[in-house]
């Protein structure tokens, strides 16, 4: 399965990439969210993890954009701000919602997840909330 991560910081893109690939998993990286939607084509990826703060876009509009593109992924948004300052269509664009710092184990487990629910053909990967 291939995994899009859009994350501007280095170092948490670093740590997610290798953790990703170290599993197996076919990864893209995005540094902006411009980047990201570039990327896109049908159903090229099984899930995403977005940054929800981009130097050149927000996360809703890489999430809108996104969900769009990849009606069957897993989108998962990575959120430095407290929950309940998010708007409410960000929250509902995204399936999961982490706060950083999010546990890079916790969002394997959901990529994994993503991955298992795409081959069995479900709807929802969303594992149990930690």
């Amino acid at each position: 399965m291939r995994v899009l991560i859009v994350e501007d910081d280095a170092d948490n893109g670093e740590i997610l990439r290798e953790l990703f690939e170290a599993e197996g998993l076919e990864v893209a990286w995005a540094r902006t969210g411009q980047e990201a939607i570039d990327l896109l084509g049908p159903d090229r990826f099984g899930a995403a993890l977005v940054d929800v703060s981009l130097p050149d876009l927000d996360g809703a509009a890489v999430l809108f954009a996104l969900r769009r593109a990849l009606p069957r992924a897993q989108l998962a948004l990575v959120t430095g701000f407290p929950l309940a300052t998010l708007d409410a269509d960000l929250r509902r664009l995204a399936d999961r919602i982490f706060e950083k710092p999010a546990d890079p184990e916790t969002l394997l487990a959901y990529v994994r997840a993503a991955g298992e629910a795409r081959r069995e053909g479900a709807v929802d990967a969303s594992p149990p909330p930690a």
